[in-house]
């Protein structure tokens, strides 16, 4: 699971001055490809799954929370493969992680603002 050591090693990448902002986009992004996410599954759209995947695994590798980016790969792959049922079969163990990765920013943005 994330941490709130590899964010702040993520967030030391950067100038003191911009982790707020950046805790805000990766907030909000992620966000909203949750909601995508669930939209998809709700829905069956294969297509928006892959396109919710595809920015999840990006904001992920890119934060270094490898298991959901890795995750996220898994189930693109599965999409591409024309593989639905074990695509979205593996969403609920993907929204785990991805919650996991707000808590931790989330906790971090009420941190900062406090």
């Amino acid at each position: 699971m994330y941490s709130y050591d590899q964010l702040n090693n993520f967030l030391n990448k950067f100038d003191v001055s911009k982790h707020e902002i950046l805790l805000d986009a990766y907030y909000q992004s992620l966000t909203e490809q949750y909601n995508k996410c669930h939209t998809a599954l709700e829905t069956q759209d294969l297509n928006l799954l892959n396109l919710s995947m595809h920015d999840i695994k990006s904001l992920a590798l890119t934060i270094g929370a490898d298991d959901l980016g890795f995750k996220a790969q898994d189930i693109e792959k599965n999409v591409k493969a024309d593989n639905a049922s074990a695509a979205f079969a593996e969403v609920p163990i993907l929204n785990n992680y991805l919650n996991n990765l707000l808590d931790v920013i989330r906790g971090q943005l009420e941190k900062r603002k406090a």
